[in-house]
């Protein structure tokens, strides 16, 4: 194989071409340099790309929680009872429950929403173990009725790139 007859061949329609081809080396390439050639680039492509595969995984994407009040109770019955140590472990449980009871609004049954907190898709996860629920890749909604100091909160946990759209 030589390059400069591969050049002219193949690029002699180029204006100039003649002259950049005497730049090119006129020899002959071997088989076995070729061969060396393709073995090195294939080498360089995999020590490039295997490491990206074994060690940088795509990011899960993020959680969003909320949570209202949905009333009062004297004892939790069947509703998940959660403590001060829980929330001083869930510093994001803790913000949204206490959104909900600065949300709370004299003669409402249920308080607006507030702004949905954003968590990493970790926190979402230990939240929803916390809560008694199993995380599951094809869920992105969760929902709970939690207890807490005779309030009843209604806790939304979301999965997702983007904030759902509160109706």
């Amino acid at each position: 194989m030589n390059l400069r007859k591969i050049t002219l061949k193949y690029m002699s329609w180029c204006p100039g071409i003649e002259a950049a081809a005497h730049f090119i080396p006129d020899k002959e390439i071997s088989n076995k340099r070729l061969m060396q050639v393709y073995v090195l680039i294939t080498i360089a492509a995999l020590g490039v790309g295997v490491p990206y595969l074994l060690y940088f995984e795509p990011e899960p994407p993020p959680s969003w929680i909320i949570a209202y009040e949905s009333g009062t109770r004297t004892s939790p019955g069947t509703l998940i009872e959660i403590g001060e140590e829980d929330l001083s472990k869930y510093l994001k449980l803790a913000a949204v429950i206490k959104q909900a009871d600065d949300a709370v609004r004299p003669g409402f049954l249920r308080t607006p929403p507030g702004p949905m907190l954003k968590m990493t898709h970790d926190e979402g996860r230990e939240i929803v173990a916390l809560l008694g629920g199993e995380y599951k890749d094809t869920v992105k909604t969760y929902s709970f009725k939690v207890w807490m100091e005779g309030k009843v909160y209604s806790i939304r946990i979301d999965f997702g790139e983007e904030p759902p759209k509160m109706a």
